[in-house]
């Protein structure tokens, strides 16, 4: 019977062909309104389908089928960036190598194992039916299953393998992650819950003062992403609840619920992209007001983190290098100029110098973010660009001799090969896709330090 309904049902769902959908990309450009709308609809809901056809009406002759088809296209390609991958399930008992390694080709960046002899020999099994195999449910089921933790990889380390890694998965005696929050693409953490007690001196005329003590209270959240995406802090975190259980609110009075009650210090602005070796992460530091008597536990806090995420195309430009000097490339919202190409310097590494601006025909929610307060041009350079050997695997490159100019970036990039015998031969030029999403968090009975 439940296979009849299935087979009923599949015959029920539409099957548009080629030429329906031409039908609907001609609708785009309908003298009347509700035409127009409607084949706007038709197509958004195709999703994924769509999007070579969809490429294709940005050249169409119509300029209300280009402008929709652009608009359409945005939407549907920016959904796509916010669903999970999905790896392969497995129906047996694997080890703890082999999905790492799964893990790392669908996250498009490697995963670091902690090196304890036979951890990557140790056997993972099944995930549950009911559970889907996305990146963030597999990462949480080997840290309920198989004595593991998930962290984001140390910057400083020199090893090339650690560089290009967004996690290392190190030997825990805990079973599970404590306060984490998967969903989606993403993962909220709690890091930590501090209270610094401090002496305030302030000299008066004559006599100094008694001091004054006070103390700070502050909780670290960390969002990390999938690491084929690349994360964007838009502002610092809106806080909606924060309380402990005697009832006491733990929001400063400075912040009203739903205002901005975090800030990101650490990088000294609120608009910062950062991945330098440690994958998409990004860290907040929040300050709450700690009450005379407070009590035990932070029982509720519940906010919002808003991000805009940026995921690289899957096709880029490749360029050869040996041959690309003084030479400008477009790809999609960007424009790559070639300045010099050192491939065989004496005494030095080999090095090539770019330039990266926006095009005019940039999508808006994508130039409003390149050009954005705040935005590190640098780094946003470095995940465009990719030089690569001949066997097309990335290799490392450090940045130097950085200019900045409003809306573009110059930088000479230094390629430093692991092995000598690896030379670079062409640079991968990428275009990218961009999305926001506010990403929620809920963590009860914190213990207050």
């Amino acid at each position: 019977m439940p296979y009849t309904c299935f087979l009923l049902a599949a015959l029920l769902v539409p099957v548009l062909l080629d030429d329906d959908l031409s039908t609907l990309i001609d609708q785009l450009g309908s003298p009347r309104f509700s035409t127009r709308e409607s084949a706007q609809q038709s197509l958004l809901e195709l999703g994924a389908r769509v999007i070579p056809l969809l490429h294709t009406a940005q050249e169409h002759r119509d300029l209300e089928v280009k402008a929709r088809a652009t608009t359409i296209l945005h939407e549907v390609e920016s959904r796509l960036v916010l669903e999970p991958v999905r790896i392969e399930r497995w129906t047996h008992p694997i080890s703890l190598g082999a999905v790492v390694e799964a893990l790392s080709q669908s996250g498009g960046r490697p995963i670091r194992l902690d090196q304890v002899k036979g951890l990557e020999h140790a056997q993972v099994a099944p995930l549950p039916l009911d559970v889907e195999p996305s990146y963030w449910n597999v990462v949480r089921h080997l840290e309920q299953s198989c004595g593991v933790r998930a962290v984001s990889v140390m910057e400083g380390e020199d090893d090339e393998t650690t560089v290009s890694a967004c996690l290392t998965l190190v030997a825990s005696r805990r079973s599970a992650p404590g306060f984490v929050k998967d969903q989606g693409p993403f993962r909220t953490k709690l890091l930590s819950a501090n209270v610094h007690k401090n002496q305030n001196f302030e000299p008066t005329l004559g006599e100094m003062e008694e001091p004054e003590a006070f103390r700070v209270f502050t909780l670290q959240l960390q969002v990390m992403s999938e690491p084929r995406l690349i994360l964007f802090a838009t502002s610092g975190v809106r806080l909606e609840l924060a309380s402990d259980e005697l009832g006491h609110s733990l929001i400063k009075r400075e912040h009203a619920p739903g205002e901005l009650a975090g800030q990101l210090p650490i990088f000294e602005s609120p608009l910062m992209l950062l991945d330098g070796g440690s994958g998409p992460c990004l860290t907040t530091t929040m300050e709450l007001a700690l009450p005379e008597q407070p009590g035990r536990l932070v029982q509720k806090l519940k906010g919002t983190i808003p991000l805009t995420v940026l995921q690289r195309r899957s096709t880029p430009l490749q360029i050869t290098l040996n041959e690309s000097a003084g030479r400008s490339y477009e790809n999609g919202s960007f424009r790559l100029a070639i300045k010099s190409v050192e491939l065989a310097p004496v005494d030095a590494q080999p090095s090539v110098e770019i330039e990266l601006s926006t095009r005019e025909n940039t999508d808006s929610a994508l130039a409003s973010l390149v050009h954005g307060p705040g935005m590190n041009l640098a780094q946003l350079l470095e995940h465009l660009c990719e030089v690569v050997d001949s066997q097309g695997k990335p290799m490392t490159v450090v940045p130097i001799e950085i200019d900045e100019e409003s809306g573009s970036i110059r930088m000479r990039l230094a390629i430093l090969p692991s092995d000598p015998s690896r030379k670079p031969v062409r640079l991968a030029f990428y275009d990218a896709i961009v999305a926001s999403q506010d990403i929620p968090f809920e963590f009860q009975d914190v213990p207050i330090p």
